[in-house]
């Protein structure tokens, strides 16, 4: 007798049968195969992770053109942030040294000027009053406009009046015939062109003089007297060995750079001699120091003072510049002479 019982297709490969979790759970696999405990627990675990995978797999992939243009970035700033920084510093000196020096000196020195060459003669009283042409000792005058409520003008050279015609012809002259000297003072003989170069002569035969001849009597006292103001001498002094350190010349022995093994044997760091060793400290060592400034980075104005023996430090081929940017640059800024001994044996240096 056939069989009238309806029977269901087969499920298509990757379906899953309503009944298998139910099977699964009942301790058998999908094809029916009854399994114990271990057995259960792993199929779970292994489904589970390929469900997993295939989520991740499913998700799209992490795009990395951000990562990309942030580095990009950061090129474009490592190499247009130095010489940006440079134009703005020397800019910066160069204002602060025009605002507080430069200007001060040329007012002082126009005023000079306007006071030695300055003829001005004032409006004569009578019938001749406010004529535009008077002269005076056989010289040719101008009449300046005077000012709201100035009852008399003055009267300047007509030499002056006309290169000042000549010069701003577009703008009225001043009412006075002092304001119109320092005008004539400023642009005939107070031009930038001339102004900067005898400026930065006069600055360097000051400072000259005042390395040569002031530095033993007159900058004395004055830096006796500067040394007794309770707050300016702490920097003062401060400041001062600072200063000294680097461009004063003293003897070789003291302005070299070494490397030491600091703070533990095995880890060198770069010094700065600056002195020799305290007398009781070489009694101690029983043998010669040397004082050493291990600068911190990247701001160099600070670190550390030891003192260790002569025999354990390192002459290294550096100028105190050199050190100095290699501490400031946090070790980046590295002289070609120092990094040739890596490269010959084929070692790369490392990328930052």
């Amino acid at each position: 007798m056939a069989d009238t019982q309806p029977h269901a297709d087969p499920p298509e490969p990757g379906d899953q049968p309503p009944g298998t979790a139910l099977n699964r759970a009942a301790g058998s696999d999908r094809d029916g195969n009854v399994l114990d405990g271990n057995s259960l627990a792993a199929t779970a675990f292994d489904e589970t992770a390929l469900s997993a995978k295939g989520s991740e797999t499913a998700a799209p992939p992490r795009s990395d053109s951000v990562f990309r243009f942030r580095r990009a970035v950061l090129r474009g700033m490592a190499v247009t942030l130095p010489p940006v920084l440079t134009i703005v510093i020397l800019v910066w000196a160069f204002t602060t040294i025009r605002q507080y020096v430069l200007t001060p000196v040329e007012a002082g020195t126009r005023e000079l000027i306007v006071w030695q060459i300055a003829e001005v003669r004032s409006e004569p009283p009578g019938a001749e009053s406010r004529l535009p042409r008077l002269t005076f000792d056989g010289l040719p005058y101008r009449r300046l406009a005077p000012a709201a409520g100035m009852t008399t003008a003055e009267y300047i050279p007509e030499e002056v009046y006309l290169w000042l015609r000549a010069a701003q012809p577009d703008e009225g002259l001043p009412s006075t015939g002092f304001q119109a000297y320092r005008l004539y003072v400023q642009g005939k003989y107070l031009r930038p062109e001339v102004v900067i170069p005898i400026f930065v002569c006069l600055f360097l035969l000051f400072l000259y003089l005042l390395g040569k001849l002031l530095a033993v009597g007159a900058w004395d006292a004055l830096e006796r007297g500067i040394q007794r103001l309770p707050f300016v001498r702490s920097v003062y002094r401060s400041v001062k060995k600072v200063t000294n350190f680097v461009f004063v010349e003293n003897p070789q022995k003291y302005k070299r750079v070494v490397a030491v093994e600091y703070p533990r044997k095995g880890i060198w760091s770069i010094g700065l001699v600056t002195s020799d060793g305290v007398s009781e400290v070489n009694a101690a060592a029983r043998e010669p120091t040397v004082t050493v400034l291990l600068p911190g980075s990247p701001t160099p104005i600070t670190g550390y003072c030891v003192m260790i023996p002569r025999r354990e430090t390192h002459d290294v081929q550096l100028t105190i510049d050199q050190a100095l940017q290699f501490y400031l640059s946090c070790g980046v800024s590295v002289p070609p002479q120092q990094m040739s001994g890596a490269n010959s044996g084929g070692i790369e240096p490392a990328r930052v």
